[in-house]
């Protein structure tokens, strides 16, 4: 298995802190997919695609996976979030192999199906 992109940490494990190609095998790639929408409460403005650094915006920032708590207060709610998803990445027409939540369990899937394939 090619890591594309390292677990930042392991106070970094929801898909929130990444975007992209995560990890491919021989056979298929993880990526981190989807939007970012966040609905502040108050003023009803919505933060797409918040930036690299993640806290833009949002009171006391984001930083770790403790902190996505703060979204679903009195002043943030989540309007779209992203997700880890494997692919096969031999063929042109993309296969869904799963949604994931979480670096680990999208790593997980993604080394267990190539077992299973390698093993058949």
């Amino acid at each position: 298995m090619k890591i594309i992109q390292q677990k930042i940490s392991d106070k970094h494990n929801d898909s929130f802190w990444y975007r992209g190609e995560i990890a491919e095998t021989d056979n298929f790639v993880l990526v981190a997919t989807g939007d970012i929408r966040i609905i502040n409460c108050e003023t009803g403005e919505i933060a797409h695609d918040i930036s690299k650094e993640r806290g833009d915006g949002i009171i006391g920032g984001l930083n770790n996976d403790d902190d996505l708590k703060k979204i679903d207060d009195i002043h943030y709610t989540w309007d779209m979030n992203n997700w880890f998803e494997i692919f096969n990445n031999r063929n042109e027409v993309e296969i869904d192999f799963g949604i994931f939540d979480t670096y680990d369990e999208g790593i997980a899937e993604l080394l267990e199906l190539e077992t299973e394939l390698t093993n058949k």
